[in-house]
């Protein structure tokens, strides 16, 4: 760990970064609907400043009340909204972070519902391919009018306390609309060739520091790959960057895709580490000013390779940032084993934007709760047992042992992680296992009595004298009614995933789920030939965030893997399988079936604990079959609140 803990100086006045880790922007929709910071908008930046975080940049901070995303983003488009981010400034560089407002206008993909009835404006008249609005061209002194917004913003931010501002050009916002011949057709002088496409960039440039200032650091956040047809490539964005500088750029944050090509703004797990730092590799070798790499990095060793191979000067690891926001100062104090590692799942993050829910991490449960439910004290300690090492039992177990409670954890198996640990099974989640050995490793270091190969009776829990037992037992699969299914050919996602051998070579999957969908794909990549998924409803894998579904279906279509949707399987017999369709029937000749149609809760234990211990406490799949962040959230908060 040398490179990352090096200060770094930028901007005319050398405005010094304490280290190179850089916490990245992404909405959190933590603000009120006026644009204006909320507590836990604030603690929320404050605690990676806590941690140690060398730059931060606040997530997209609308310059128009009528060009955000998203109707709980920050604005600086009056003066109050300023007024109010004195407190975030103040809280962040109490702790020597430094830290930047991205500034931005959404272009054609504002949110219809946060433009009161309003069309969109962009570049040119071309529908956006999420929204599906069709946005009218700016005119120019539309444009001359929003150059200013972009100013008044900046000055704002100055005026607030931050350290810099970052123009978002990237993802395709506003300012990405116009240097791209992607979404910009203009015939003006703000279309055509690539300096006039670049004008409006620059001029925003000019008009902030005419108006904070050549000292005042400026950032912009590029795609320098949009990943769409006729979109900006790197060759374009090397051009960009350069014109950039010259007109007195301080910081190049480089990124890809826009909005048409979202699977790959926010790269998931089966995308590899580092996806993006190549591309910052090729700006950093046309310019001279510091430039960020980004994607995927989620590990400081992953950064320190990084920075050590001169491909970027800082590394921006915001999902990282979101999972442990004590990343930096664990590694700087050689805590390499309590650092809780992103890993890529997307379902707290981009998964809630996507609800129009506040962003979280499924390993973070304070995440933009950061006041709200703290671990403290607990004023009257507990001796607790917790009955299941499923992540949410042991999230209950170290997060008591935390608060002082005295925690004996008991595991009829021999191993800990429950159901979750086979979630890591299938290809590109082998990560997931990084958070069990987090949590053994804390486990450990709490003292807390682990009691494996023990099977949990009542009887068991009296003789402990528990104050409070906690069911935290899980779930087992649910055999779905059909002729056939208890047959010797039939198994279950968990008893394949858990390496129990099949009979044959060819199979079909009942249930479309993710977890059908990934076991579907883990077999396909071990030598078996998956038939067919068989899915009662219209699509699979509607339990997945967005990007992950993405990839998952390509790799299911690319498997030759049969999607059969609105579909009952009727029978299950030896070497067939009955499915109906539309009315009609069809025999499908195969070797074995996997079955992945859902689970049901094991929490009987509760209700024999009932009178024979003082509190009974159930939790997890055991109270009713969830996910996994809801297991560890729900494990957390009654931990705490014990």
């Amino acid at each position: 760990m040398k490179r990352v803990f090096e200060p770094i100086r930028i901007g005319r006045e050398k405005l010094e970064i304490p280290n190179r880790f850089a916490a990245t922007a992404a909405v959190t929709l933590t603000c009120d609907k006026n644009g204006y910071p909320t507590e836990h908008f604030i603690s929320y930046y404050e605690g990676k400043a806590k941690g140690g975080w060398g730059l931060i940049f606040i997530e997209d901070t609308a310059v128009d009340k009528y060009g955000r995303s998203f109707d709980r983003v920050p604005g600086l488009w009056e003066d109050g909204q300023g007024e109010a981010m004195k407190e975030l400034t103040r809280r962040v560089h109490k702790f020597g972070s430094r830290i930047f407002a991205q500034i931005y206008h959404a272009g054609r993909q504002t949110k219809p519902d946060v433009i009161d009835g309003e069309c969109t404006i962009a570049p040119s008249r071309i529908i956006d391919p999420n929204t599906r609005a069709t946005p009218r061209a700016m005119s120019v002194r539309e444009i001359e009018e929003m150059v200013v917004k972009f100013g008044e913003a900046a000055y704002r931010a100055k005026q607030a306390g931050f350290d810099g501002v970052e123009v978002h050009a990237g993802h395709g916002y506003l300012v990405n609309e116009f240097l791209s011949h992607y979404s910009n057709k203009r015939v003006d002088k703000y279309g055509g060739n690539i300096r006039n496409r670049c004008r409006f960039a620059l001029e925003i440039l000019q008009e902030i520091k005419k108006r904070c200032g050549d000292g005042f650091p400026v950032s912009v956040r590029i795609s320098a790959d949009e990943k769409v047809p006729g979109g900006i490539t790197i060759e374009d964005a090397k051009v960009i960057a350069m014109l950039l500088e010259e007109n007195g750029l301080d910081l190049m944050n480089v990124s890809a895709a826009v909005n048409a090509s979202v699977q790959y703004v926010t790269p998931p797990a089966a995308v590899r580490h580092g996806v993006y730092v190549d591309l910052a590799e090729e700006i950093k070798q046309v310019v001279s000013i510091p430039v960020i790499g980004v994607g995927r990095v989620n590990d400081p060793f992953l950064a320190e390779a990084v920075l050590e191979s001169g491909k970027c000067d800082l590394v921006g690891m915001l999902r990282a940032s979101m999972a442990d926001p004590e990343l930096p100062n664990k590694a700087k104090e050689g805590r390499f084993e309590d650092i809780k590692t992103c890993v890529g799942c997307l379902i707290g993050c981009s998964g809630h934007l996507a609800k129009g829910i506040s962003a979280t991490c499924i390993f973070n449960p304070v995440m933009t709760r950061e006041t709200e439910i703290p671990v403290k004290e607990a004023e009257i300690k507990k001796s607790v047992a917790v009955i299941g090492a499923g992540v949410g039992g042991m999230e209950f177990a170290i997060t008591a042992a935390r608060c002082g409670h005295e925690v004996t954890l008991i595991e009829k198996e021999n191993i800990p992680g429950g159901q979750y640990r086979y979630a890591a099974v299938p290809p590109e989640k082998g990560e997931l296992t990084s958070f069990l050995v987090w949590q053994q490793t804390q486990l450990k270091k709490l003292g807390v009595r682990m009691l494996m190969n023990t099977e949990a009776t009542a009887s068991l829990i009296e003789t402990l004298r528990p104050d409070v037992a906690v069911v935290a037992a899980g779930a087992k699969p649910v055999f779905p009614p059909i002729p056939g299914v208890k047959g010797p050919q039939v198994f279950t996602a968990i008893q394949v995933l858990a390496g129990e051998v099949l009979p044959g070579k060819k199979g079909i999957v009942i249930g479309g789920g993710m977890v059908g969908g990934e076991t579907a794909y883990h077999l396909s990549s071990h030598g078996y030939q998956v038939q067919a998924i068989i899915e009662m409803l219209p699509e699979i894998l509607g339990d997945m965030p967005r990007n992950p579904k993405i990839y998952l279906n390509k790799a299911l279509k690319e498997a030759g893997i049969d999607i059969l949707t609105e579909t009952v399987v009727k029978e299950i017999a030896e070497g067939m399988v009955v499915i109906e369709a539309d009315g009609r029937q069809q025999e499908i000749q195969t070797d074995f079936v996997v079955i992945a149609t859902g689970s049901k809760s094991c929490g009987q234990l509760a209700e024999e604990l009932q009178g024979k211990v003082e509190k009974v406490l159930c939790l997890g799949d055991a109270k009713q079959p969830r996910s996994a962040l809801e297991a560890i959230h729900e494990g957390y908060e009654l931990a705490v609140n014990l």
